[in-house]
């Protein structure tokens, strides 16, 4: 199945840019896709990561609309707003390009990282959303995390003297260094409540939500099913799927875990929004 690529400007004075991917011998789906961007990083993704999934979901009939956001890659910067709130006025814009520019009915979220985060908190306070497909998205540590942390390090000695080894040495390393910059401190998560309920509105709605986790966000997550204990979802977990790439690196530098993640987005896409 072959894709063209349209690219154009949009909003309210075409202030943002994206690219809408569309399948060229078959009628499109109903279902739009919206990719968001993964931090700084401007429309085509980490790794181009953001290029794959787009042309892979419309080779299977979905139309795909990657965007910047405001003040990334070849849109403007929006002024007298919060990060937060220039995320969700840029998403709705983007979402009525999408649905004129397709013929789209229902709208899917996709993310990476900070753009799981703004999907999360967008479909929160928002009620036209069916669905997402979310990167290391947020998780809650639970007992179970706990557990899979702590249980194989209280079993081998060598992984103890080597964890009480890289203590001693951070801690010269800062005092020799002064205070540094925690990366991890410079993502704003979504509340517990906004992600909740962002679950419980895809359900709603009849749609459902692919949550993808790698091993780069070990320091939160480490086992399939954290996210839908974390965030007691048990009762809808027909709505939620997990998946853990453990080798997997945050961003996706191999190209066969990408290609897994490729994979995996588009089978979901197919089985849940057909």
């Amino acid at each position: 199945m072959s894709v063209t690529e349209t690219p154009f400007f949009f909003g309210d004075e075409h202030q943002l840019f994206g690219i809408l991917a569309e399948p060229t011998d078959v009628e499109p789906r109903k279902t739009g896709v919206l990719i968001l961007n993964s931090g700084l990083v401007h429309r085509s993704g980490p790794f181009r990561m953001g290029v794959e999934i787009s042309r892979e979901l419309a080779a299977r009939g979905f139309p795909v609309l990657r965007f910047d956001q405001s003040a990334r890659g070849d849109s403007e910067r929006r002024s007298g707003v919060t990060v937060v709130e220039a995320a969700n006025l840029d998403i709705n814009l983007a979402k009525d390009a999408l649905r004129s520019n397709s013929g789209a009915e229902s709208v899917v979220l996709a993310g990476l990282c900070s753009g799981a985060d703004d999907a999360l908190r967008h479909i929160a306070a928002t009620d036209d959303v069916t669905g997402s497909l979310l990167m290391d998205p947020v998780a809650p540590r639970t007992t179970g995390f706990l557990f899979h942390h702590i249980f194989p390090r209280a079993l081998s000695l060598p992984k103890w003297f080597r964890f009480i080894s890289r203590k001693i040495t951070s801690m010269r390393q800062a005092k020799a260094e002064g205070p540094g910059l925690d990366l991890g401190a410079i993502r704003e998560f979504p509340t517990r409540e906004e992600a909740g309920a962002a679950f419980r509105k895809m359900h709603a709605k009849g749609g459902a939500s692919l949550c993808v986790f790698t091993g780069g966000v070990s320091y939160y997550y480490n086992h399939k099913g954290q996210l839908v204990q974390g965030f007691d979802l048990k009762d809808i977990r027909d709505s939620v799927e997990e998946v853990f790439f453990k080798s997997a690196e945050h961003t996706y530098p191999l190209k066969f875990h990408r290609d897994k993640l490729v994979a995996t987005i588009a089978d979901f896409c197919v089985r849940r929004f057909n």
